[in-house]
């Protein structure tokens, strides 16, 4: 399970720690970017939107280590246009099911 620790997502993305809201960004903004092309190709630039958002915020931390247990987070969001609405996520419930997981093929090849 080494992509459940710092290191073995560094190990698994080749990504070091500091990179990873950069990262984040790209691969979020790629897929606004990728939605937009598969369900708005048609439409001009200017109804064709992306947005970014970034704030670095403080939260409490109850297992930090900071004698005022609060620590530094990074919230990204990314957003686009969707004039007519499309349904991205057709089960929710799916999604967030805590309870059941998959595995990808792609993941077993070294």
């Amino acid at each position: 399970m080494s992509y459940v620790t710092v290191r073995g997502i560094e190990s698994d993305t080749s990504w070091p720690v500091q990179e990873w809201p950069k990262q984040s960004t790209k691969e979020l903004i790629s897929n606004s970017f990728d939605f937009l092309h598969d369900y708005y190709s048609d439409i001009t630039r200017e109804i064709r939107k992306i947005a970014v958002f970034l704030k670095i915020d403080s939260i409490l931390d109850e297992y930090s280590s900071d004698e005022n247990k609060r620590r530094t987070v990074t919230r990204i969001g990314v957003s686009n246009s969707n004039i007519e609405n499309i349904p991205v996520f057709e089960n929710l419930e799916a999604i967030f099911n805590y309870t059941q997981f998959h595995l990808s093929p792609s993941i077993l090849i070294p």
